[in-house]
């Protein structure tokens, strides 16, 4: 028979993997929404007035925009 300890280490090996799971699935989770709320403020930003130019995307592969200096009216 396994002794009472084993038992405990190996209840405890168990919850210490499901918090990392939980830990990681959060992490990912936090990462895809920054990336949507980039995108979203992206899209805010290019239904404004001005001229912009798509100069390239950056690493997460959303597009990069630069808009011209315009004089304020």
């Amino acid at each position: 028979m396994v002794p009472e300890d084993e038992v405990e280490l190996f209840k405890l090996q168990k919850k210490r993997l499901a918090r990392y799971k939980e830990l990681s699935a959060r992490i990912r989770r936090q990462e895809e929404l920054r990336k949507v709320e980039q995108e979203l403020q992206t899209q805010k930003n290019l239904m404004g007035k001005g001229r912009r130019k798509k100069v390239g995307t950056d690493k997460d592969g959303l597009a990069i925009y630069k808009w011209k200096n315009e004089r304020k009216k």
